[in-house]
């Protein structure tokens, strides 16, 4: 009689533990009985459960000697592993190790500034509520309404950036006490509110409108003004400048020439790089790549050039509100300024009756005297409040990438508050490329000279 095999899943010591403890098995097979019996195994035991129970825990007894030694092997070799691992990092603690993070503290000294971070998150289901508001009510929105209120809102000096995900950052803000505006930074802000009195406001902007020209429903606040190269509206014309009020070219001719102009472009490309260094590059590389010339190129013809920027800057004012949208542009970095102005009307000319519109920088004159006209992100449930701010607020977010918009403002007689931006809009670019296509160029550029003014 051949003796049976341990089950396939079994073990030797599972199957001597089914002939110890019998109630595992119902029964012990008679076989088992005729085998101790036969060789003589049951002297001394009464029975064969007796002698298995023994032979079992002997088992038993060996299989915990050989774990224990095997413990005692692998803990010896985890500390052999802590030993030589903690010498090698005592050896090169003095190396420099790259950095996966970096503290608010050392990314203002990085800057100069104070500097907050914030995770930004979508959240549809608010965000829908916010469209289907703008929908309803036909007009830009105000942030007193339900959902705004929520908005994590910006107001405190130093810079602000908004982290998507791993790395992306689709929100810049820098706040600068007046006292801390350099004198160049004035002069840019003073030219471009003399500017917004020369030139013919802009009819056709889809975001003031709703999100198309053709909307005649939507109700659109306060008004925007354009400085430099945009799609030609003129027969036989590609490209051209923003036309002049009546009486205002001379000026405005002036204002090109003088360098007022180069001084903004400088000193709006100089402050982006400052704090949002990956962006003004994105927007350099984007125009050197197309040559298109900047805002401030007004000897531009036609040419290879190599004054490149952003083509447009838009100016606006006058309680300036607009939907929640996202930009046509030709590159998603946009960036601008906001600041408050003061109003006044002067005389049109020396010993003159007629009075002219003038805007100027007054400390007395500031944010917190114009309540909403806040700038938000819609998706991302953030923006900068404002009427908490004193001083220049300075602002990049990605136009063709994030919806955003300003509400619904306030504003008191005698200031207004300025917004700016500067980008490369996909018409104006069309229009560069469509007149440098032409066999002679400069027939299709339209220069401020070329309008009645």
């Amino acid at each position: 009689m051949s003796l049976p095999q341990a089950d396939a899943t079994g073990s030797r010591a599972d199957w001597i533990a089914n002939l110890a403890y019998p109630d595992r098995r119902k029964t012990l097979p008679e076989w088992v009985f005729l085998v101790f019996t036969a060789f003589g195994v049951t002297d001394g035991f009464s029975t064969p459960e007796t002698f298995a129970k023994r032979l079992y825990a002997r088992l038993m007894y060996h299989r915990r000697q050989q774990e224990a030694a095997l413990a005692e092997a692998a803990k010896g070799a985890a500390e052999a592993e802590a030993a030589a691992l903690k010498a090698a990092a005592a050896a090169s603690a003095h190396l420099p190790v790259r950095a996966t993070q970096m503290s608010d503290k050392a990314l203002g000294d990085l800057i100069g500034n104070e500097v907050v971070l914030y995770d930004l998150r979508r959240h549809p289901p608010t965000f829908g509520r916010i469209q289907a508001r703008q929908g309803i009510h036909r007009q830009p929105l105000h942030s007193g309404m339900e959902e705004l209120k929520a908005f994590t809102w910006v107001s405190d000096p130093g810079v602000t950036y908004g982290i998507v995900g791993e790395g992306e950052v689709p929100v810049g803000i820098r706040i600068t006490p007046w006292e801390e505006v350099t004198a160049r930074q004035r002069r840019a802000m003073e030219t471009l509110m003399e500017w917004s009195t020369l030139t013919q406001s802009i009819k056709n902007n889809a975001a003031a409108k709703g999100g198309s020209v053709k909307d005649r429903t939507f109700r659109s606040q306060g008004q925007m003004f354009g400085l430099g190269w945009h799609l030609a509206q003129q027969e036989n014309k590609s490209v051209g400048r923003y036309a002049p009020l009546e009486g205002k070219m001379q000026r405005m001719l002036e204002l090109e020439k003088d360098g007022s102009l180069a001084v903004v472009e400088e000193e709006y490309m100089s402050a982006l790089g400052s704090f949002m260094p990956g962006p003004q590059q994105k927007l350099k590389a984007a125009a050197e790549r197309w040559s298109v010339p900047s805002f401030a190129n007004t000897e531009w013809t036609g040419e290879i050039t190599d004054y490149v920027g952003a083509n447009s800057l838009t100016i606006t004012r006058g309680g300036f509100a607009n939907a929640l949208h996202v930009d046509n542009d030709f590159c998603s970095v946009a960036y601008g300024w906001w600041w408050v102005g003061e109003e006044l009307y002067v005389p049109a000319s020396e010993g003159g009756d007629g009075k002219r519109r003038r805007f100027r920088l007054n400390p007395a004159f500031d944010h917190d005297l114009i309540s909403g006209g806040e700038f938000v992100w819609g998706e991302f449930n953030i923006g900068v409040k404002f009427e908490r701010v004193k001083g220049l607020v300075e602002i990049m977010w990605r136009g063709s990438e994030d919806v955003h918009g300003t509400l619904m403002a306030k504003e008191p007689v005698g200031c207004t508050r300025f917004g700016t931006s500067i980008q490369l809009t996909k018409k104006g670019v069309s229009g560069i490329l469509a007149a440098r296509d032409h066999p002679r160029p400069a027939v299709r550029v339209a220069h401020a000279h070329h309008y009645k003014g």
